[in-house]
């Protein structure tokens, strides 16, 4: 079977993962700040000795166990369960590359849960000290989870030094890692205040009410002092594109269609039944390729990566290929995307790619062919005409049937074997 092996029409798995993800961040994040607000918030009563604060920090503490820990594990286990349905592979690699540093969040993990169901139900089986001791190593525990969990999820936007030299603490201490974790420690305390003004909201009180809803008010206010620093901090790290090189006459990346090139009529894009849009990239030998120079021979333009697992599963075939058609002129042009010239060397010699390399070193060639997104990921394929037209496309890792199908439209016999 080909993976990956569930798909949705149209929205496409991405979307479906992002979906439940969006809602579990709301719920862990307010697992991490609504623990220290209880704790803070039970400390506020027994020092202004106002007995009414302590019962509503047990209020709150019921609606926070409820939300967290029924909520919060069912989306959680939602995530993976969807991304396992859609692109089981880079499940299988996040955790393998990760092992470790999973198998340390989940020590952390149980003594979040462990804490939270010691809290709650202590209130009238602790004393005062140990009560807040237990509030105080949950969200402890809590935390340290977000750090670690924050490290795999930055990597994934940003690997950095790992592409190159494949160690776990260039992988995990990555550019965006300590932004980032910034910023969810902000978003964490902000979405504490934020959910304790709806449970204030509902005490009858009206003298506890308007005071709990003021103290809750005042969790927001370094929360949203602090967000844009943090903004403009992780937004300046993460953009870690390398510039394009310089060219003669100009810089890589995409360059104007002649006109006498295209025979659609309309402006190229990446689209099946338009003209492809022209580009102009550095080879991995340093020499440039313009994709318009190849028009009368059958291409396929493949974008990938070396992270990318359907990228090396499907590699082999593609060689393959091109091996059996290219007496017949048929080319592939593999389009790195985003990589230093070291993983996609060794990559290429891993594997023994004899057709053209060339890197999209700033991702504008992606871009303007429409590669990515939740929908358009890759491996991204371009079954590209003698003509510059784009016949086909396909986004996920072929199999033999599948590429034969989509080769046999632009090959001059029609058959892609």
């Amino acid at each position: 079977m080909n993976y990956p092996i569930w798909e949705l029409p149209f929205l496409g798995g991405g979307l479906l993962i992002a979906g439940v993800a969006i809602v579990h961040v709301f719920i862990s994040h307010f697992a991490i700040g609504g623990g220290l607000f209880l704790v803070l918030t039970e400390l506020k009563g027994y020092r202004d000795g106002d007995p009414r604060i302590i019962e509503y920090a047990r209020f709150h503490s019921r609606f926070f166990v409820l939300l967290t820990l029924v909520m919060g594990a069912l989306t959680g286990v939602g995530i993976w369960f969807t991304i396992a349905l859609v692109q089981p592979d880079g499940t299988s690699t996040l955790i393998h590359n990760f092992m470790w540093i999973w198998a340390l969040e989940w020590v952390f993990f149980f003594v979040e849960i462990s804490a939270a169901f010691v809290y709650y139900y202590g209130w009238d089986r602790l004393d005062r000290r140990t009560h807040l001791t237990v509030g105080w190593i949950y969200f402890g525990a809590a935390w340290v989870s977000l750090f670690l969990v924050n490290g795999i999820l930055s990597f994934m936007l940003t690997p950095g030094d790992w592409l190159e030299t494949g160690n776990i603490q260039d992988a995990f201490f990555n550019a965006s890692f300590f932004p980032s974790t910034f910023l969810r420690s902000c978003v964490a305390v902000a979405l504490a205040g934020l959910y304790a003004l709806v449970t204030a909201a509902l005490m009858r009180d009206e003298d506890l009410r308007a005071n709990m809803i003021s103290y809750s008010a005042r969790w927001l206010v370094p929360a949203f002092l602090l967000l844009p620093i943090g903004g403009l901090w992780y937004f300046g790290l993460r953009n870690d594109k390398s510039e394009a090189p310089e060219l003669a006459g100009g810089a890589y990346g995409i360059v104007e269609l002649p006109a006498g090139k295209n025979v659609t009529g309309k402006s190229p894009a990446g689209e099946k039944g338009r003209a492809a849009p022209d580009f102009l990239l550095q080879q991995l030998d340093g020499s440039p390729l313009r994709f318009s120079e190849l028009q009368g021979r059958p291409v396929l333009v493949n974008f990938w990566a070396t992270w990318c697992p359907p990228c090396r599963k499907e590699m082999p075939l593609l060689i393959e290929t091109y091996d059996a058609n290219k007496e017949r002129g048929f080319v592939v042009v593999a389009v790195n995307l985003q990589e230093g010239d070291g993983p996609v060397r060794r990559f290429a010699e891993e594997f023994g790619i004899d057709f053209p390399v060339v890197m999209d070193r700033t991702g504008q060639v992606a871009e303007t062919w429409r590669v990515g997104g939740p929908i358009r990921g890759l491996p991204a394929s371009y079954f590209v005409d003698e003509d510059g037209v784009i016949q086909d496309v396909y986004f996920g890792g072929m199999n033999e049937d599948v590429l034969r199908e989509r080769l046999a439209k632009i090959l001059p016999s029609g058959d892609g074997s």
